[in-house]
């Protein structure tokens, strides 16, 4: 929370605000030293070490929500929202969701600096800083819990340093690429952090669009793109390695989906709009990505485009990035594996079922069977996370008094982490904006360490037995 008091130096007209991030550092400091003292002198049937060990996603969830009240903390207490708003920003934030009930162009730099902070953060993870400086047995617990499935070293804390260098450089390279692209210091580093964290907060209220500036939404492109790609495949870049990057099997579906949604969208728009095939094409590549990478950015108001090619973005919502990158959605890994079942079943159709099928998916350069527990962990989690988006659909209709299809993509949206927007955000009541925080943050966590925490807590309250508890693999 101290970080954004080093741009008052660059503007000590805003520096009445440092007594809104002061305050909540100093009172996190002092709650941390009572926890660790409490902790310890407390035998561990009744202390926050019983959770702990129930499961490492409850500490998690414990550490979103508190990073999220502190978050909200400037906005409220600075009078620019209401407690409600000013949690829905702070979560939209920390979760890399993007949807915001602000006005860019009227806020104070050190506000627009935190939300793309929090973003940047929310992107890498608290975990993950975490891990680096931890060495406990439950720091990898923490790290899954998290939604980490990458090391891409021997060690768990060597590979959160190096995971945490690769995101610094990367910060520094985009920041660098906006500026000499012709976009000012403070935009291209909150761009940047919002770019790679595939979050979607801006400094401008027509998002990176307001900018008119070509060179710097193509670097946009290329920082959601590997924003979306996880880091295993990052350091094969890096390595130059490119022929192994293109065995992975989810770079291969991205590839995929960028080809069949943006050249149909390309069409459409060209077709059924005053633009050029050149900038119908940019548009809609523009429009993929930030939709599949879950970023949210915008070269202009979607509510434009043509019904057939907004109707695929929800489409693109759900899906999402890689297993293991800053993306949201289901994770291009289930998309993997379904489509891959699908293509067995049809194939054991229409062919002789003696013939054997590729039924592996590659990962991390090693090739993983299809086999029956990855089926039900996959069919599962999609089936409740569609359970989950129809609840959520239902409540905001019902709570906004809006059309199902307004609440659909809104909710989407949320669920997805993506942060594009019918504008139902901005006017939602109260009621509303509860909701979209919770499939904001389910989004972010995923639904599994979400339930498993509730439902650990909830043992752990009625001194229920834990024996035998385990969390999804």
């Amino acid at each position: 929370m101290l970080v954004p008091l080093f741009l008052l130096p660059f503007y000590p007209e805003e520096k009445g605000f440092w007594v809104y991030y002061a305050a909540p550092a100093v009172l996190s400091l002092v709650s941390g030293i009572v926890l660790c003292y409490g902790t310890m002198r407390t035998p561990d049937t009744l202390s926050g070490r019983r959770i702990l060990a129930l499961h490492g996603s409850t500490p998690v969830l414990f550490a979103w929500i508190y990073l999220s009240l502190l978050g909200a903390v400037p906005f409220w207490a600075s009078g620019e929202l209401t407690f409600t708003r000013a949690l829905f920003e702070s979560v939209s934030g920390w979760t890399t969701t993007g949807l915001t009930v602000m006005i860019p162009s009227r806020l104070p730099h050190i506000l627009l600096f935190q939300r793309s902070m929090m973003q940047y953060f929310g992107g890498l993870g608290f975990i993950i800083l975490v891990t680096t400086i931890v060495r406990r047995k439950t720091a990898m617990s923490f790290y899954s819990a998290e939604g980490h499935v990458d090391r891409l070293m021997p060690n768990l804390m060597d590979s959160a340093r190096l995971i945490i260098r690769i995101y610094l450089g990367l910060l520094g390279a985009g920041t660098l690429c906006y500026i000499l692209a012709g976009i000012p210091a403070f935009d291209a580093l909150c761009h940047s952090m919002s770019a790679l964290s595939t979050a979607g907060f801006s400094t401008q209220d027509g998002s990176i669009g307001a900018f008119r500036n070509r060179p710097a939404e193509i670097i946009t492109i290329i920082q959601m793109l590997l924003g979306a790609t996880n880091f295993y495949v990052i350091l094969l870049i890096l390595r130059r390695q490119f022929r192994k990057i293109w065995q992975e099997s989810e770079i291969r579906l991205m590839a995929g989906l960028l080809l069949v949604f943006t050249l149909p969208i390309s069409v459409i728009l060209w077709q059924r709009g005053p633009m050029s095939l050149p900038e119908s094409f940019h548009q809609a590549l523009f429009g993929v990505v930030t939709t599949f990478s879950t970023t949210g950015y915008s070269l202009m108001d979607y509510s434009q485009w043509p019904g057939p090619a907004l109707a695929l973005l929800p489409v693109l919502m759900i899906v999402g990035g890689c297993a293991g990158s800053t993306a949201g959605g289901i994770k291009l890994m289930r998309g993997v594996i379904l489509l891959k079942v699908t293509a067995t079943g049809l194939h054991d159709r229409v062919d002789s079922p003696r013939n054997v099928t590729d039924n592996t998916f590659r990962r991390n350069q090693e090739d993983h069977p299809i086999d029956r527990q990855t089926l039900s962990d996959t069919f599962s989690f999609l089936m409740v996370y569609l359970l989950i988006l129809a609840g959520g659909i239902f409540l905001v209709s019902w709570t906004a008094d809006c059309s199902v299809s307004r609440a659909a993509f809104e909710f989407t949206s949320a669920l997805g982490t993506v942060g594009l927007s019918n504008g139902l955000t901005a006017s939602a009541p109260a009621p509303t904006l509860w909701v979209i925080m919770a499939g904001m943050l389910i989004g972010r966590l995923e639904w599994a360490a979400v339930f498993v925490s509730l439902y650990s807590i909830f043992r752990s309250l009625c001194r229920i037995p834990v024996s035998g508890l385990s969390g999804p693999r």
